[in-house]
């Protein structure tokens, strides 16, 4: 009798700091989720001061509005302008930090890359275009899959540039990404997955998974207008940032990591050849009938500019508002004419 109540109380105990865990490991990531949001609040928070101070200026200056990207763009350059990307002496990849197996790291990233070119465009949705398509696009998708260090993403930048020209365009990245999950191996035994090995050193289950770069992610870093060879070299020396940053902040959750970086997406999002030229006076013209606007993309559709600018093809009126879902189509006819896209 003795014996079956002391099995049940460690049963209990057992259950119950299982439970402590589980909920510990839902609340960091909570903490996380949070933490995130809160850097994302008030990223847009200093983004939309910024331009409601500009509305309150009697004389714009074309400076201070093209300076509230410029500005987060030098926060982050000048934060990391004395640290230094740590090479792991890995001749494929970026580690971020040093991986649990290295061999099943090479096996994930090894196979992804078997399955995909080393080099892709997309334009306008196209994964194959002809030149045309490329050359009256007005957005295109530039992914490279074999980045091994930090030049292979500036000889990738400057190829892109090269390509435009002496066109402006507005650029913007994210980068694929290896991430490493450890987790406790059950006492029923987790399912081995491919990609995945039980280390002995600590009895845990560790696996790897890709996570590729896509277009929707490349909100999470700041966009640049390049306008000479000059903007493009500031831009390599964010993206060396970017890389800093991420080998000091691995850590996804309590149970996964970025341990490497192997692919690079640069999205670029053309610009008339007078918008590089934009004066005074013209923004003194918009800002007076109310034209400059702050412009939340929620929906990930890239057009901030042309939402803005459906402001001024059909505004909104006293008592009566267009639909979000309205102003975006609206935003994406304004985009697709300007462009003669069909």
């Amino acid at each position: 009798m003795n014996e079956t109540i002391q099995y049940f109380r460690n049963s209990y105990d057992e259950d119950l700091q299982n439970y402590r865990k589980e909920q510990e490991i839902e609340r960091e990531k909570e903490r996380e989720r949070e933490k995130q949001q809160r850097e994302t609040d008030e990223r847009l928070k200093r983004m939309a001061e910024r331009l409601q101070a500009l509305e309150q200026e009697p004389d714009i200056n074309i400076v201070d509005f093209l300076r509230t990207l410029d500005e987060e763009l030098w926060e982050m350059i000048n934060l990391y302008k004395n640290g230094k990307i740590i090479n792991y002496g890995n001749p494929e990849m970026i580690l971020l930090t040093q991986p649990i197996n290295m061999d099943l790291l090479y096996e994930v990233m090894g196979d992804f890359r078997d399955r995909m070119s080393d080099e892709v465009v997309i334009a306008a949705d196209k994964s194959n275009p002809t030149d045309y398509d490329i050359k009256n696009s007005p957005t295109l998708e530039f992914y490279k899959n074999d980045v091994s260090n930090y030049q292979d993403c500036d000889r990738f930048l400057d190829k892109v540039f090269e390509q435009e020209g002496k066109r402006p365009f507005k650029i913007n990245f994210d980068f694929g990404t290896v991430i490493q999950r450890s987790e406790p191996k059950s006492e029923e035994g987790n399912k081995i997955f491919k990609y995945s090995i039980v280390y002995d050193g600590s009895n845990k289950l560790v696996s790897y998974r890709i996570n590729r770069p896509e277009v929707n992610k490349t909100v999470l870093h700041i966009p640049s207008i390049i306008m000479s060879r000059i903007s493009m070299n500031d831009y390599k020396k964010y993206v060396h940032s970017t890389i800093i940053q991420m080998q000091e902040r691995t850590i996804v959750d309590t149970q996964e990591m970025f341990v490497a970086i192997f692919s690079m997406l640069i999205c670029v999002y053309r610009l008339p050849y007078n918008s590089a030229g934009l004066c005074n006076e013209m923004l003194k013209i918009h800002k007076n009938r109310k034209e400059i606007r702050y412009v939340e993309c929620n929906y990930n559709y890239m057009i901030c500019f042309w939402t803005a600018y459906s402001f001024i093809v059909m505004p909104d009126r006293k008592g009566k508002f267009l639909h979000p879902d309205s102003r975006v189509a609206l935003a994406k006819k304004e985009l697709f004419k300007y462009y003669n896209v069909k």
